[in-house]
């Protein structure tokens, strides 16, 4: 994919109405062919067609492909199982290229002239209707995570919210953070490890507000359910709050201390 040259104008159509037919035929509104063959001797080829093309960096074939792994999501979402490795890889791709697009729309911003407005309105729309498809899909697959639906791997999963958690929805990432907060547990050796990674991203690291009140809230009942780890959790929490007299937003402040309040208290019951 790096070597590959900028697709032109008939090859990028040929290659989009490609992508449009196989999913039309496949889990559109055409699909013949899954009322006669099985569909798991088709879908995982048909998913990995598509990761494929989606390497090739084009805004409009990008776009296709999103829009085609939407409906199959929406359509078959429960029947998946090999393919949502293919369709979170899909994900992962359509997000490094969104990142690409947006950091050279942001370079070529600073040498705009009259003349290059009208292109870079062109890529403004492409990279909003990239971002769309991006937090639309990623809201079908939070439905079947949360509904208990989803068969892939919870990991690749959780990896893929993770680094698309500045495109996807607030809904989303709540949703899939709730059921990631509920499943930590001390049997686990790693359960501190996996409480730290989820604070930095989503707390440390995080500039959206609400998430960030989502994992004190999340927080709460982890030191609720877990009352005699208290000690563990505090220790685990305190050094991503070492700039908390620096933060912009007064309400995390306060929740945040709030939090460590009750945490304190919770220790000396339990101590």
């Amino acid at each position: 994919p790096g070597q590959q040259k900028a697709l032109g104008r008939w090859d990028r159509m040929r290659v989009t109405g490609c992508i449009f037919l196989l999913g039309n035929f496949l889990w559109g509104r055409d699909r013949v062919l899954v009322q006669t063959l099985q569909l798991q001797n088709f879908f995982p080829v048909a998913v990995t067609s598509l990761v494929r093309t989606a390497t090739l960096c084009d805004p409009e074939v990008t776009i296709e492909v999103l829009m085609t792994v939407k409906k199959l999501v929406k359509t078959f979402g429960e029947r998946l199982y090999r393919e949502w490795e293919g369709v979170l890889q899909i994900l992962r791709i359509g997000h490094m290229q969104y990142k690409k697009w947006a950091r050279e729309k942001a370079e070529k911003a600073k040498l705009e002239t009259k003349r290059l407005q009208s292109p870079m309105s062109a890529k403004r729309d492409f990279l909003l209707r990239i971002k769309e498809k991006l937090a639309e899909i990623g809201s079908h697959v939070h439905v079947f995570y949360t509904t208990g639906k989803y068969l892939g791997d919870e990991d690749e999963l959780h990896d893929t919210f993770d680094a698309l958690r500045y495109v996807l929805s607030e809904e989303s990432l709540r949703g899939v953070l709730k059921i990631r907060f509920e499943k930590i547990h001390p049997v686990e050796s790693n359960w501190l490890q996996q409480l730290a990674t989820l604070v930095e991203k989503y707390y440390s690291e995080c500039k959206r507000q609400d998430l960030r009140k989502k994992v004190i809230k999340e927080l709460y009942g982890t030191v609720t359910r877990f009352p005699f780890f208290v000690d563990a959790i505090l220790q685990t929490f305190l050094p991503f709050c070492k700039n908390m007299d620096r933060d912009s937003d007064p309400t995390v402040l306060s929740i945040t201390c709030s939090f460590l309040l009750e945490c304190a208290q919770v220790a000396d019951v339990s101590n």
